[in-house]
């Protein structure tokens, strides 16, 4: 399908609008991973899905417009501007949206690591307490007196 430039620039602000959305939605689901509403969770992980659905059908409508099919496309200088602009700024928002990603995912982490410690704490048993090597051989015993130590 032929689309006009104004076509063009609409669909590329129907994008921008749904990766705010996405980034509006990842926040969300920040807070509520931290205070730890499940039900909430879910929820966001049902409106990502249809946001990434959303962005995935303008994808489709927007195939063969990169910033280099546009330069050579034969249109007004302040179009090919305007449109090269949404594209920067859809840009933007997708490295925005990997950072909040990436803050989520290592919060995720750092709590799973914390309820693996303590559960680890938790269900040590007395045997693991006194076996006296650790990890690869090495000794988890204090330093003995010199006392019991035989001559050398």
């Amino acid at each position: 399908m032929e689309y006009n430039t104004k076509d063009i620039i609409d669909l590329y602000l129907k994008r921008i609008s749904l990766f705010q959305d996405l980034l509006n939605c990842i926040n969300r689901e920040r807070d509520r991973l931290i205070h730890q509403d499940i039900k909430g969770i879910w929820e966001s992980l049902e409106e990502k899905e249809e946001i990434l659905s959303s962005i995935e059908e303008t994808a489709h409508h927007l195939e063969g417009f990169s910033e280099k099919n546009i330069k050579y496309r034969e249109m007004p200088s302040e179009e090919k501007n305007r449109v090269m602009e949404l594209q920067r700024t859809i840009i933007r928002q997708k490295q925005e949206i990997k950072v909040r990603i990436r803050e989520n995912v290592s919060f995720v982490k750092e709590a799973l690591a914390f309820l693996q410690d303590l559960i680890a704490t938790m269900t040590r048993t007395e045997d693991d307490q006194l076996n006296p090597y650790g990890p690869y051989g090495t000794s988890r015993k204090k330093p003995r007196s010199m006392m019991y130590q035989g001559e050398a």
